[in-house]
């Protein structure tokens, strides 16, 4: 979701929306079905194979991680790699004082999306989101390092506040304007399969 609103209005973007006052003439309905337009190929060609092109890139495997200190811990040719959740920040943070690599090292929060000119409209959405659990497990289900970073019960946590369990979890569509536009998406529950998003 973060990467959506934070590129609403690049034109160069797949997730783009269009100006800042375009963004914020539509209606909280409208963006989360344009979000569930889009969202499919995103996971398919850019977050999904996450993992895969890590590796591709560092030359490092999962099984090569170890984990410490609210982490993943790896070293490839004198490189040491890190990898962390927001969930364990803290813990990694402490855990930074003793590692040998990143002793007096600070982390700085940046692209804090409640801090962006769109954080009411990201409060309503991600209050207002709704998936179920099978269309939440099709779709995320392909990203490999959600089951790599998180266990089940950790994943069920996580998402409880938009995963419902029910069969489907549409919500509205329309456009905010004259509610007469209908944006492809999650139409009755489905996520659209169909269509391919280049580039992401």
């Amino acid at each position: 979701m973060s990467a959506y609103f934070h590129n609403l209005t690049d034109a160069g973007n797949p997730w783009f929306v269009g100006t800042r006052e375009d963004v914020m003439g539509r209606s909280v309905d409208w963006l989360i079905s344009d979000y569930n337009r889009k969202v499919g190929a995103h996971v398919r060609t850019l977050v999904g194979p996450w993992l895969k092109n890590y590796e591709r890139v560092t030359g490092c495997r999962p099984a090569d991680f170890s984990r410490c200190a609210g982490c993943l811990k790896a070293s490839v040719n004198n490189v040491h790699l890190y990898v962390y959740t927001l969930e364990h920040l803290s813990s990694f943070q402490e855990g930074m004082e003793d590692d040998p690599y990143l002793g007096g090292v600070r982390l700085v929060s940046t692209n804090v999306s409640e801090e962006k000119w769109y954080a009411g409209i990201y409060r309503d959405f991600k209050r207002r989101y709704r998936i179920s659990r099978n269309e939440y497990d099709e779709l995320y289900g392909q990203i490999d390092y959600v089951r790599w970073l998180y266990d089940d019960q950790e994943i069920r946590h996580l998402t409880k506040g938009f995963v419902t369990e029910t069969q489907s979890a549409a919500g509205e569509t329309g456009d905010g304007k004259s509610g007469s536009e209908q944006t492809p998406g999650r139409q009755n529950g489905a996520i659209e399969k169909t269509g391919s998003v280049e580039n992401l």
